[in-house]
């Protein structure tokens, strides 16, 4: 028993003899043998009103006992607190990050002139292996090598970084999100977010009690914070291949970004000058259009699932206007009198990387029967 639970102990027993040394019968006279009954009945009377009976006593000591519990209690919850705390802290404990504009040269050996094997970048998160004077031992992704000591920060200090540089997502934990306006369940309804969905937190954005700032097309709105989990999304290093890799896509990325915004002509021999997220979005309000925002998404995420695969064209218009696939006959007409702002945001969001189908490369109308996951009014497999 520590201290202070000591202290409290003999508070409790000295308060209860003061009860029962300050607590008097009123006085009374010297019984007669005759009026002993009398007496008797008087000091029952009076010890039922004013007496220091073991029932009172007991019920004074048990009215600390609930004080002491709940001091107890409330030391039991710092300590858990404190060790939640503490455990969080040594989770960061051989962790380091690079505190640098872009990318820290992650080298084979402890030198600077030896062979570079990869790439740090700032928000990339690395297990530290060694500390040594001037270089850290580390591994990261693919990635075991050294880097400089004066670029890196430790611990903690990685984990105050991680907050600033590193993005943050809502992932939905329910059927159907819905995302708002304003922090207030009476404001407007943007759009919905399918379970495992997810969005960008708005960390810049006045945080809300109960609520979770998120981006929505191109806009701050809010989600509730009962139905998502936050996590920060930390990046890995990359071997000096990956590197190359990543380059090597982003460059086919920005090509076919220029190919499919110059004119097309559709296979019905109609013509359609867009950018991809107008004519994702066309496509998505033909298909699902009349459907949920978790239905027009899953639409748009097909197309890009298909953008991804080496089964099919490596670009959305290719996609789209492939033969016997979809149905774009309107597609020139809806463009040019304008793609609804649900299907625009839904074609953003698949285009940003959204995918709630789970990789899924076609879809029927649920009318058909056809076997897979039905989200709004189509079955994707």
């Amino acid at each position: 028993m520590n201290f202070r639970k000591r202290m409290l102990h003999c508070t409790i027993l000295s308060a209860a003899a003061v009860a029962l040394i300050t607590t008097s019968v009123p006085a009374v006279a010297a019984p007669t043998a005759g009026g002993m009954a009398t007496l008797q009945e008087e000091l029952a009377s009076d010890d039922e009103q004013t007496g220091p009976t073991a029932g009172g006593v007991s019920t004074a000591l048990s009215g600390l006992d609930e004080q002491m519990a709940t001091i107890v209690v409330n030391e039991s919850d710092e300590q858990q607190s404190s060790t939640q705390s503490s455990d969080e802290e040594d989770s960061w404990s051989d962790k380091l990050m690079a505190d640098v504009d872009e990318s820290l040269n992650v080298r084979k050996k402890a030198s600077k002139s030896s062979k570079v094997v990869g790439k740090l970048y700032a928000g990339s998160l690395a297990t530290v292996v060694e500390i040594g004077d001037k270089w850290t031992h580390i591994k990261s992704g693919n990635v075991d090598g050294y880097v400089k000591n004066e670029y890196c920060v430790y611990g903690a200090d990685a984990k105050k970084l991680a907050s600033k540089v590193c993005k943050q997502y809502a992932k939905s934990t329910t059927q159907t999100l819905r995302i708002r306006e304003k922090a207030s369940e009476d404001a407007d309804v943007l759009g919905l977010l399918a379970k495992g969905d997810k969005l960008e937190v708005n960390t810049k954005a006045k945080t809300k009690d109960g609520w979770v700032a998120v981006k929505y097309d191109g806009s701050k709105a809010y989600v509730s914070a009962d139905y998502v989990k936050v996590k920060t999304q930390y990046t890995k290093a990359l071997t000096v291949k990956e590197e190359q890799e990543k380059i090597a896509k982003e460059k086919a990325r920005a090509a076919a970004k220029s190919s499919s915004s110059s004119s097309t002509t559709t296979d019905s021999g109609t013509s359609a000058s867009a950018d991809d997220a107008t004519l994702l979005g066309a496509l998505i309000y033909i298909e699902a259009g009349s459907g949920s925002a978790a239905g027009q998404l899953a639409v748009g995420a097909v197309v890009i699932n298909r953008v991804q695969s080496s089964r099919y064209p490596n670009t959305i218009s290719g996609v789209i206007y492939q033969s016997g696939q979809f149905a774009t006959g309107r597609i020139s007409s809806i463009i040019s009198g304008g793609v609804p702002s649900s299907c625009m945001s839904a074609a953003k969001q698949a285009i940003a990387g959204s995918d709630n189908t789970g990789g899924c490369l076609s879809f029927r109308s649920a009318s058909t029967g056809h076997s897979g996951t039905q989200i709004g009014g189509n079955v994707f497999f």
